[in-house]
């Protein structure tokens, strides 16, 4: 005779696994949104008072864009335009906030489509994912990072001051 209180013992014990697996997903997905929430707000941060620095420091018009750059030292990026109608580029040092701002003029520099045009003549690639300004030892650089046709991330750097390459890197794709 089949002992039923052991089979709904069993039951009981799988249903309790289930349950609890099911609140442990539940926990770890709502720590990974409050986290992605968390991180996206201190980056928001970081660029607001970045652009409250740079709007006190400097009298700007209007400011276009503001970005990331990650060389040998963590800088934003502000592109903006000033009250004479002058585009610029702003690097602010995020190591060190006493550092002071790092100011271009953008009609100092080659213009970014005759670099960007001359890449795409030399390069062959698959697909652009960004590009940006960058700063590597107080020289400007355009920052190009694509993906090449080995499948490899690569990132290319020209200087902005003559056009000139300056230095890239590529990454190969280990999953192929």
């Amino acid at each position: 005779m089949i002992n039923h209180t052991d089979q709904s013992i069993k039951i009981n014990r799988l249903k309790i696994f289930i349950g609890l697996f099911i609140v442990i997903v539940v926990m770890l997905l709502a720590y990974c949104i409050y986290l992605y929430q968390y991180i996206n707000q201190s980056k928001a941060d970081m660029f607001e008072n970045t652009l409250a620095r740079v709007n006190n420091e400097l009298k700007l018009d209007s400011i276009k864009q503001i970005s990331r750059y990650h060389g040998t030292v963590f800088y934003h990026v502000v592109e903006a335009e000033t009250k004479d109608n002058e585009a610029i580029v702003v690097f602010v040092d995020q190591t060190d906030e006493l550092k002071d701002l790092i100011v271009y003029s953008k009609s100092d520099w080659i213009a970014d489509n005759d670099i960007i045009n001359q890449w795409k003549l030399d390069v062959n690639y698959q697909e652009i994912y960004h590009i940006q300004y960058g700063l590597r030892d107080d020289i400007p650089l355009l920052e190009i990072v694509y993906l090449d046709q080995n499948n490899r991330l690569s990132y290319d750097y020209y200087r902005l001051e003559n056009g000139e390459y300056d230095s890239g890197i590529s990454f190969a794709n280990k999953s192929n």
